[in-house]
């Protein structure tokens, strides 16, 4: 009974998360529906066996670091930041809960196309909000192709980083969960993924997130250098090779139909990115900073602060709200308000989980790689903006991350090898 009560939060959780707003960051009432929603989860945990692993074992050690870090900031903020040290205790407390279940592959799968359900509806929600420009919040505004300023696509979020963030990281999970999710070859298939992408390629158009593009990259890397599991890779296969001619053929009508709208975009997305600065000659730094959004100036503040208490840093969120300085470095934030001890921490829970994700692929289950590719692209945008207290994405993915890893041999496919683990050998 407490299984089902358990797999049943961890499948609302996946679905909801995305969907529902955030309360106001730092509010009294958020801070609230945080301390209970943290302590109601993690009392289902302890009433069960608790499978303890070096990530989560990590995870939690850095959760009480960024509690402890907010004794440092200066009296009038520390309720704030308290706040805020609550919200990230909040967003890694599901990963409790999922570390108490041993899931089979029915509620892996579900899990993840909860997710997949849940954070597209939230992402298509995010499109005609940008489409239509309902005012939903503060965001950033920019001018599209076109001459147009637009506010840029931050869903229900209200911000265009967060969003970027969870499309990119909802895409990544439907892509490479794709042969669980579409596990017989069907006429569907194609034109479902190509949907897919198209959502995604609208939705980070309008969000402009090029830290959302890094992430991608990251894991596109990381899926093609990565041999794909052998049972996957007929779907891959199939899939793959029917994908590139959609491209090529679309591609090629809108090239013949509509060729200056064509170049008008590719200059648009060049500038976006700074390629046109990039390759222009004599670049300067002062022009990669101007890239950057200000963020190598950022960086360069960083050093100085942290200086200031390097074994237990200034406090957590403390750059934002006593500094002024926006965290544009997921690791760098982390040493200047939590120390040595807070990265250190982070970065062992890094390195666990990347230990972890290699021994299952190296012993042949396909779960490895997938949580490799996944989190190739996590850390990799963790390296333009602090994605930690991201409420949409984090908590789902911790999820899933940590039933993957419990699934373990007991995870199975519908194919005549019956074990992941097995899986070389019996292909």
């Amino acid at each position: 009974m407490t299984g089902s009560i358990t797999m049943g939060l961890l499948l609302a959780y996946v679905l909801l998360v995305p969907l529902v707003p955030q309360l106001r960051f730092g509010s009294v009432s958020a801070g609230l529906v945080d301390v209970l929603l943290a302590l109601a989860l993690v009392g289902i945990a302890v009433r069960r066996r608790l499978r303890y692993s070096a990530p989560l074992i990590a995870l939690l050690a850095l959760a009480g670091i960024v509690l402890v870090s907010t004794l440092w900031v200066s009296p009038e903020h520390r309720t704030s930041v308290l706040l805020r040290a609550i919200r990230f205790v909040a967003i890694v407390a599901p990963s409790i809960l999922a570390a108490s279940i041993q899931p089979t592959r029915d509620q892996l799968i579900a899990l993840v196309r909860w997710f997949v359900v849940g954070a597209g509806t939230s992402v298509v929600v995010g499109i005609v909000f940008f489409l239509f420009q309902v005012p939903f919040g503060d965001v950033q505004t920019y001018r599209f192709p076109g001459g147009r300023l637009l506010d840029r696509a931050g869903g229900i979020f209200a911000d265009s980083s967060a969003f970027g963030h969870l499309v990119a990281t909802w895409i990544t999970v439907t892509l490479v969960f794709l042969p669980l999710l579409f596990p017989r070859r069907s006429r569907a298939l194609i034109p479902m993924v190509v949907l897919l992408l198209g959502i995604a390629g609208v939705a980070l158009f309008g969000s402009l997130s090029r830290s959302a593009l890094v992430g991608l990259f990251a894991s596109g890397a990381a899926a093609v250098l990565l041999p794909r599991p052998r049972v996957w890779r007929r779907t891959y296969g199939f899939v793959v090779r029917r994908l590139l001619l959609v491209f090529v053929l679309a591609l090629s009508a809108s090239l013949i139909a509509r060729f200056d709208d064509v170049r008008s975009l590719g200059m648009f997305v060049s500038e976006r990115l700074g390629l046109v600065s990039l390759l222009a000659p004599g670049s300067t730094a002062e022009a990669l900073d101007e890239l950057a959004s200000g963020r190598l100036t950022n960086w360069g503040a960083y050093l100085g602060l942290v200086l200031e208490n390097p074994l237990t840093g200034i406090g957590y969120k403390a750059l934002s709200l006593e500094r002024g300085v926006p965290p544009d470095n997921q690791y760098l934030s982390l040493l200047v308000e939590t120390g040595v001890l807070g990265l250190g921490t982070y970065l062992v829970f890094a390195g666990a989980l990347v230990w972890t994700a290699m021994t299952m692929y190296v012993r042949g289950n396909a779960l490895g790689w997938a949580l490799l590719v996944i989190w190739a692209g996590q850390f990799a945008i963790g390296l333009t903006i602090d994605t930690l207290t991201f409420w949409g994405a984090m908590p789902p993915i911790l999820i899933i991350t940590f039933a993957s890893m419990n699934a373990g041999r007991r995870f199975e496919t519908r194919r005549p090898s019956a074990s992941m683990d097995h899986a070389r050998g019996a292909t």
